[in-house]
């Protein structure tokens, strides 16, 4: 039934399709001059709070058309890492989104913490870690900026930043829509229609659906967990209020219902001890006695004022946005009943919301940069009030491991406020040559509160707590133009993300995160601006890292967040595009990292972790030398399009390949366990291609294919061990580690058929 009417609308979609057609209007994020002259497109960006060329601006960036993620099958945010090297993606909890960026991220789950890259919408802040995964329908283009951006960006950009920038309406009628279909039964309708309304007045309606069943099975119940589905819906208007003004109002809509799935690998995991046989070798299947699910709504709207001052031009935005998740239901024991059958003892999540609101505020004016003096200043505001429910009736959960006697049961509550200003100014020296300086200050209170209805080994009752973190986050930069196609740059640019409270426990505190970066980098255009080539050195000195731990043992583990003492991050960043002929490009970029922790005492996951120190305790120890987790050494992408005429269309054949050296999920550089068990991500390459075939009139139909060698690769792993029973048992358990693992895709494939005019 679903199918049928999916079909259903997708025909009447395409069936109404050309009684709309007009003259087709070109992307405001790219300049045809030089595609024009059979060069590479010369894409115009905002990451500096002014639209600039991609070339002029001088920092590690990355941007991806709307037609270069529809062809490298980017579809939403997580699925970025395949195409922006020194990207990664993962997920530490049902729903909760993890991003790294050069080695720099965060594990730390719950209202308490932040990410550590930041996610903007059209130019607002996402704050909720859920939110951070954004699927992608009416998508003009994706900046990726790499490295501290707290000046121009603030709190929790000490890794880097994501735009994301939606389509607005343009002066004429134009109309993109396509329809896939592909194997688990996957299905996706994206539509986008825009014109003017008057002759200062223009509209733009999209809709997004996408859905597949899922990718594993479960035995047990007879159904696939892992199965996704998203509906989404966008508005926008945009007026000119005057010549000099234009007001911009966007309302955006989305429904997500999603399963979690979650593999245990080792067959030697305390969840098989009393049955051997629920333990399966496919990372496929699984056994579950209970049908994983969870469901979010995320809506917001807002107001962009812009508006040509004479000396300057003013932005502003003003944007409220509310987010719901849950009930989720997540079993993650390997089990079709209870893992330990005597004692009634699971694993999973039972109940599981949250709802948070959020108000954003910013306005800046940014001069001409073409003066010679120009600046950018501004002002923010953004405040989120959130409130967790959680309720686990286990024990083993993520936050207490071993009592067995009660329900987890918690109430949470979040006030975070922020409230920052900034200024980046610049002065063109000489015609070549221009020097840049900022600062931004930002004062940040958290209220965090939580009432646990459970006794054991966590605070109980009622229990309060309050930060506030301020502060100065300057940056410092250079650009030399010898000529107009070579700029080469250095920068200093510092970074800072808030403090924040365990989940578990808000007496719990951690302190703020502090980085300072150093990059030194050229763009080139070379051959008639048909060759492309960018290289970037950077070094970065990070300090009081924000690390999370399960310390314990015996009867009882207890999630516990510390501040480690710094660690060294460099490498070095590098792209070439080339367009030798006027129908072929050839793309190749890649990372090379190296990190290394400073002193940090922690608990290592595969020992028992009871005293306070090495001595005590062989699993106490200082991780100081360690790779820092999810930082592969090594990330190419590489990307070949070719376009070959044919009747009264175009063929083009796109084809693109990603590589990650082996990346750890912990602060230990474990890479399997004693049994051989993988608790690491190994080396891997990931293959897409896609055929499309386009006709004048703007029909088009296509053939992809997405990790077409079938890659096995875990986005996330947890490994704990030595569990002793629960605290009605005195028999321990001497085996028993547990290396839990969520996936990306495996092998996927369809074909789609597209409208344009």
């Amino acid at each position: 039934m679903k199918s049928i009417v999916f079909c259903s609308v997708v025909a009447i979609a395409f069936a109404t399709a050309p009684a709309f057609a007009q003259d087709e209007t070109v992307s405001a994020g790219t300049t045809d001059a030089a595609q024009d002259s059979g060069g590479v497109n010369d894409i115009i960006v905002t990451a500096t709070r002014a639209s600039t060329s991609v070339q002029k601006t001088p920092l590690t960036i990355q941007v991806l058309s709307s037609d270069t993620l529809t062809k490298s099958g980017v579809t939403d945010s997580a699925a970025l890492q395949s195409a922006v090297p020194g990207l990664t993606f993962t997920s530490g909890n049902v729903g909760q989104t993890l991003i790294y960026m050069r080695g720099i991220g965060t594990s730390i789950l719950g209202l308490g913490a932040g990410s550590s890259v930041a996610t903007y919408l059209d130019g607002v802040y996402l704050s909720n870690q859920q939110q951070a995964l954004q699927k992608f329908g009416n998508v003009e283009r994706v900046e990726v900026l790499k490295g501290p951006q707290a000046t121009l960006y603030g709190r929790n950009a000490t890794g880097g930043a994501i735009n994301i920038i939606t389509r607005e309406p343009g002066s004429t009628m134009r109309l993109d829509a396509d329809a896939s279909y592909g194997n688990y039964d996957a299905r996706t309708f994206r539509m986008t229609a825009s014109g003017p309304v008057s002759d200062r007045v223009g509209a733009l309606f999209s809709v997004l659906y996408d859905e597949h069943d899922g990718y594993a099975r479960n035995l047990t119940l007879g159904n696939r967990p892992n199965a996704d589905r998203t509906m989404g819906v966008r508005v926008t208007f945009k007026a000119d209020v005057s010549d000099a003004t234009s007001l911009t109002l966007r309302g955006d809509y989305s429904y997500r219902k999603f399963s979690d799935y979650y593999k245990e690998l080792n067959p030697d995991s305390i969840f098989f001890f009393f049955d051997d046989s629920d333990y399966l070798p496919d990372p496929w299947e699984v056994r579950n006695n209970f049908v994983n699910r969870s469901t979010s709504r995320d809506r917001g709207v807002a107001l962009t004022l812009k508006s040509d001052l004479g000396f300057g031009d003013l932005t502003s935005i003003t944007s409220f946005r509310q987010f719901n998740s849950g009930p989720t239901v997540s079993d993650f024991d390997a089990n079709d009943g209870p893992y330990w059958p005597a004692l009634n003892i699971g694993g999973a999540i039972l109940g599981d919301t949250l709802r948070s609101r959020q108000f954003y505020h910013e306005s800046y004016v940014a001069t001409d940069r073409a003066a010679p003096f120009f600046v950018t200043v501004g002002a923010n505001y953004h405040r989120e009030k959130a409130k967790q429910f959680v309720f686990r009736p286990l024990s083993f959960s993520e936050t207490v491991v071993g009592a067995g006697t009660s329900d987890q049961t918690f109430d949470r509550w979040l006030d975070d406020e922020t409230v920052s200003g900034f200024v980046d100014a610049g002065a063109n020296v000489t015609p070549d040559l221009t020097l840049t300086a900022g600062v931004r200050y930002s004062e940040e209170r958290k209220d965090y509160s939580q009432f646990n209805y459970y006794t054991a080994n966590v605070p109980a009752g009622l229990a309060e707590a309050t930060r506030t973190d301020k502060s100065w986050s300057p940056k410092l930069g250079a650009e030399y133009r010898p000529t107009s196609d070579l700029m080469l740059y250095a920068t200093a640019t510092s970074g800072f993300k808030s403090g924040g409270f365990a989940e578990n426990n808000p007496f719990n505190t951690f302190k703020p995160e502090k980085i300072w970066s150093y990059e030194a980098g050229i763009k080139a255009s070379f051959l008639d601006r048909r060759g492309r080539f960018n290289l970037a050195f950077f070094h970065a000195d990070y300090e009081d890292l924000q690390i999370q731990q399960l310390v314990g043992g015996g009867t009882s583990f207890v999630r516990r967040i510390v501040n480690a003492d710094s660690a060294k991050i460099q490498g070095v960043d590098v792209e070439l595009t080339l367009r030798p002929v006027d129908r072929l490009t050839l793309g190749l970029g890649g990372e090379y990292l190296k990190t290394k922790i400073g002193d940090a005492i922690l608990c290592e996951p595969t020992l028992p972790c009871t005293g306070t120190s090495a001595p005590f305790n062989a699993g106490v120890q200082n991780v100081k030398g360690n790779p820092l987790p999810n930082a592969p050494k090594w990330s190419l992408v590489g990307n070949v399009d070719y376009d070959i005429p044919l009747g009264n269309g175009m063929v083009n054949l796109h084809a693109d390949a990603s590589y990650r050296s082996r990346a750890y999920f912990n602060y230990f550089g474990l890479a399997t366990l004693a049994n051989g068990s993988e608790v690491s991500q190994p080396a891997y390459v990931n293959l897409n291609a896609q055929i499309r075939y386009e006709d004048d009139a703007g029909w088009s139909i296509a053939a992809y294919g997405q990790n077409l060698t079938d890659e096995l690769v875990r986005t996330w792993m947890d490994v704990l061990s030595n569990y002793s029973s629960p605290a009605t048992s005195t028999t321990p358990i001497d085996r028993g580690t547990l290396t839990g693992a969520r996936f990306a895709a495996p092998r996927t494939y369809g074909v789609r058929f597209g409208y344009s005019f």
